[in-house]
């Protein structure tokens, strides 16, 4: 069994309302899996803006959206949910503990981990200024 990586996606990037590069990734990465049934390009795209559509204007019965962390008015409102400054320094590290990996001769001439490390650091990056911001709101 074929157990490497086919591709990398950036999850901030794949759930954008029109079709991106992350989602045609993903289907270039089926469509070439053998045994894996796909639908068609042009069909994706399709569905994809629908999912869409269903989510931003949903029956009144129904509420969808992405990303909903408060979820039938349940739980805290998301600008109340964050992370300390320890627990940002940990994230921090083990992404930049995983840049470091990749970084390494071992992985330098590999183009999935080429991109992953281009993605970490911006993860790494966005996990700093959170930190610089949560230090400052809890002096």
């Amino acid at each position: 069994m074929d157990c490497l990586p086919k591709t990398i996606l950036d999850f901030d990037v794949f759930y954008q309302e029109h079709t991106t590069s992350e989602f045609a990734k993903l289907g270039t990465v089926l469509d070439a899996s053998p045994n894996v049934e796909v639908i068609g390009r042009q069909a994706r795209a399709c569905i994809l803006d629908a999912i869409f559509d269903n989510a931003s204007n949903p029956p009144a019965a129904v509420h969808k959206v992405f990303h909903n962390s408060n979820r039938n008015g349940n739980g805290d409102a998301p600008a109340t949910k964050r992370f300390t400054s320890p627990q940002l320094t940990t994230m921090y590290e083990a992404v930049q503990g995983l840049v470091y990996k990749y970084s390494t001769p071992t992985w330098s001439a590999d183009p999935i981990a080429i991109e992953l490390v281009i993605m970490l650091k911006e993860y790494a990056r966005q996990i700093d200024f959170e930190h610089d911001f949560q230090q400052d709101m809890e002096q």
